[in-house]
């Protein structure tokens, strides 16, 4: 999912709330892999997120992502 705020394209914080109700959305099993890339606070929240669901086996397993 893209995010432009300055074009309008999903105007939507990618806040720790946002990014679970998108993981949320699709089946974990599907899930084979996820690049981040953005600045180091966008990727601290992917990186937050990421392990406290697999923390609490939730949709993600450790090598499923990767934080650029």
């Amino acid at each position: 999912m893209l995010r432009l705020s300055k074009e309008k394209l999903n105007p939507a914080r990618w806040d720790a709330n946002f990014i679970n109700r998108e993981l949320d959305k699709h089946n974990s099993n599907l899930i084979r892999r996820i690049w981040v890339c953005g600045p180091p606070v966008l990727n601290e929240t992917f990186e937050k997120v990421f392990n406290d669901r697999i923390a609490a086996g939730k949709t993600l397993s450790n090598g499923t992502y990767e934080v650029l």
